[in-house]
């Protein structure tokens, strides 16, 4: 969680205890006015800066690189929005296409409603050609372009990078297939991108952008946002069953029906705190997680484990190594997960010994990337770290 991010929390806490949110909280949360009327406010400073709904959906199009003419959606779950891009894909689509590289959970989700409509999905292997065979954005993207075409598929959701960190080239995928069957709909899972990598033009291409605000921006308290492509935000009938949505819809006069349902809001102020402070050290960020990335790479290489390089035009802040012994190879990815657990150190752990280590926005300590070469080593040699060593992290958590 952001410095920001925490800041806008605590304030908001203190503005409910102190003051009360009854009388004047659907106004300040609407339009980012006041805080109450007749008297001065107390300090609040983390939440001066609020712009209210519509100028939360200016922060969002700046992050990504959107228009003014294109809708932007929240909701309390990222699962709500994906839910309506799949309905959406395939009321339009007869055969929609997807890749192996897509989030499981959006998967099932999208094999369930083309049963239910009876479409047909085709889907591209590409993990092990990108991951294992050196693959190249140009042969990935001809492998996507001509099965689209083999098959008559007729609409896309893709991933812009993948939880294991293969970025797709999302706008060259998409372009070319205008020369022969244009998409009808093209939806993008980009949790894993927004604010980890530049969005590019990405948006000038698809239907339907959807992510998070607490993975790679930090705010802490989940967020689902959508960006809506030109012909989606014309339609403006988007009908979602979640109470977020609900209340930001009808805050902004997208509906006209009330609403009564309590709805956390906090996630909409530290989801704003966040975006603006990235936006604000966007450059600098960026160039640290790269240079992270580089580290991290150097510590699992010398530690004895295996780094999953894929090309480089696939590459992100995400590095993929594999464990060096069959032992842990064969090890549940709870159990795996349980021996970095044990040194303080937080990771995502895949079967087979695949363990993903996600380079942090701010630069990483010397005595951190020295505990974790260390740690790596251990646990590869099924030891454990002395109870004294000198070697203990800065920090209580050590985030990789």
């Amino acid at each position: 969680m952001t410095c920001s991010a925490q800041q806008a929390y605590w304030d908001f806490a203190k503005l409910s205890s102190e003051e009360g949110l009854s009388l004047y909280a659907t106004r300040w949360l609407t339009e980012g006015a006041v805080l109450h009327s007749g008297r001065t406010a107390p300090p609040f400073p983390a939440l001066t800066t609020w712009p209210g709904i519509n100028g939360l959906k200016d922060a969002v199009r700046r992050l990504v690189g959107a228009t003014s003419t294109q809708d932007v959606l929240f909701a309390s779950r990222t699962a709500a929005l994906a839910r309506f891009a799949i309905l959406q894909l395939v009321r339009s689509c007869e055969r929609p296409l997807t890749v192996d590289l897509l989030w499981p959970g959006f998967r099932r989700l999208l094999v369930q409603a083309c049963r239910r409509q009876s479409r047909t999905l085709t889907t591209v292997p590409l993990r092990q050609a990108i991951l294992f065979q050196q693959a190249s954005a140009v042969g990935i993207v001809g492998r996507i372009l001509s099965t689209y075409q083999r098959f008559g598929c007729d609409g896309l959701f893709l991933p812009a990078v993948s939880h294991d960190g293969i970025q797709l080239p999302v706008a060259e995928i998409v372009r070319p297939l205008g020369n022969f069957r244009a998409p009808k709909f093209v939806a993008v899972d980009g949790a894993q991108a927004i604010g980890h990598l530049s969005c590019g033009n990405i948006m000038q291409v698809v239907d339907f952008y959807l992510a998070s605000t607490h993975k790679w921006l930090g705010s802490g308290l989940p967020l689902g946002i959508a960006v809506c492509g030109t012909r989606l935000s014309r339609q403006k009938s988007a009908r979602i069953p979640d109470p977020l949505f609900s209340l930001t819809q009808q805050m902004t006069g997208a509906w006209a029906c009330g609403f009564g349902e309590t709805v956390n809001a906090v996630p909409l102020v530290t989801g704003f705190a966040a975006i603006q402070e990235h936006l604000n050290d966007k450059d600098v960020r960026l160039n640290h997680q790269q240079q992270n990335r580089t580290m991290l790479t150097e510590v699992a290489r010398t530690a004895g484990w295996s780094v999953i390089e894929p090309d480089s035009e696939f590459r992100t802040g995400i590095v993929l190594i594999h464990a060096p012994v069959e032992t842990l190879c064969q090890e549940s990815e709870a159990k795996l997960t349980e021996r970095f657990q044990q040194l303080g150190i937080a990771v995502t752990c895949y079967a087979g010994g695949f363990v993903r280590l996600s380079a942090p926005i701010s630069k990483i300590a010397m005595t951190d990337l020295t505990y974790l070469h260390e740690a790596l080593r251990s646990i590869a040699n099924g030891r454990s770290l002395p109870a004294q060593s000198n070697l203990s992290s800065s920090w209580p958590d050590v985030v990789a």
